[in-house]
Order: C-alpha cells, then structure tokens, then sequence
C-alpha cells in the first residue's frame, strides 16, 4: 500500500483512496496496541527536573521547528548536489496540479504514523528500546517506497519523534514533529526548489 501510494498514483482519487487504506491500517495497528495495554505506557515518566519535561509543548515545539529547518535546509542542499535524483521530488510531484491534496494527504497519513510507530508502540516496548526499535521499524517499512531519500527521512523523523515522546512524555509530541516536518518538506520545499530551479 505504501509503494502504490508514493510510486504508483498518478491522479488525485487514487492517491486519496491508497493513502486512505494506508492510514487505515496504521489506525488500526494503533487501537491494537492500545488493547494489548489499555492505561498503561511502557514509556517511564520523564524526570521532572527537565526543561522539556516541565515545558513539554513548548519543547515540543522548539524541537519540531528546529528539525523542519534543518530538513529543509538539508533537502534543498542535496537537490544543490544533484544527489539521490529524483527522490526528493518524486512524493511531492505524483499529482501534478494537485498540490492541495498532496499535502493534505501527506499531513493526514504523518499522523496516523505517528499513532501507529509512536504512540501505539510506547505502550508495549520499554524506554530502553522503543527509539530503536520503533525508528528501526519505520525505516523499513518506508523501504517499501523505493526511495531512499525518504527512507533516510524516516531514520531521522523516527529517531527525533521516538526521542521527543520518551523526553516529553506527551502523546502529542511527535505528532506535532511530524506534522513540522511536513509543512517543510512537502508545503514549503516544492516551492523553493521550483523557485530556485526557474
């Protein structure tokens, strides 16, 4: 479903219809995981001594701006350098003249990522593990796209989500990472790139 969604679309209906079945799947991965423990987190209480523990959508924030940016800058450095070919521009350019929607779907489908590799991990995987595993798991599963530009965003955006939640304790914290993310590289990144392109 992945695949289909970022590598076989080519119209606006069915990027909307692939990326809705996607999402079910992650949603529904997510509510499995909150049977299996329904009050409890296996993520332990963040220190109350922090900064980022006593300000957490604060911090939260702070980090997702700051690693919007530094994606941002990255991707257009790489696209400077000609590195990866096309795979920095191939998600956002599946529909052309549907801008709107690619965005709209890529925010939507982030989230609900998020509640599946996130959220809905953290209560069945200790602090320990969880940013490994969950980053590891979310690599992989982005293989699947065939674009390894993405596949090396998803290290980095799992890494940085998993840490942020475990840091914050808060649920919200990688949503609203993911959520940066997107605004930067699917919203902001196309149309520097064209900008700079033209």
């Amino acid at each position: 479903m992945l695949h289909q969604t970022l590598q076989g679309t080519s119209d606006a209906m069915s990027l909307s219809l692939w990326s809705g079945a996607l999402m079910a799947v992650w949603i529904g991965g997510w509510f499995a995981l909150t049977r299996l423990r329904p009050t409890a987190s296996g993520i332990a209480p963040a220190g109350t001594g922090s900064w980022v523990s006593r300000r957490p959508l604060l911090s939260s924030s702070a980090i997702a701006a700051g690693f919007a940016i530094v994606s941002l800058v990255g991707a257009l450095f790489l696209t400077e350098l000609s590195l990866f070919g096309g795979d920095l521009t191939t998600a956002t350019s599946r529909v052309a003249g549907a801008p709107l929607v690619v965005f709209l779907v890529a925010l939507t489908t982030g989230a609900s990522e998020e509640l599946f590799f996130r959220i809905g991990l953290s209560r069945i995987l200790s602090t320990r593990w969880f940013p490994v595993i969950s980053t590891l798991a979310y690599s992989i599963v982005t293989l699947a796209t065939g674009n390894l530009a993405l596949t090396i965003a998803a290290v980095l955006l799992g890494a940085t989500s998993s840490t942020a939640l475990v840091a914050t304790r808060r649920w919200y914290a990688p949503l609203i990472i993911h959520a940066a993310w997107t605004v930067a590289l699917v919203g902001v990144f196309p149309l520097l790139s064209g900008a700079h392109r033209g």
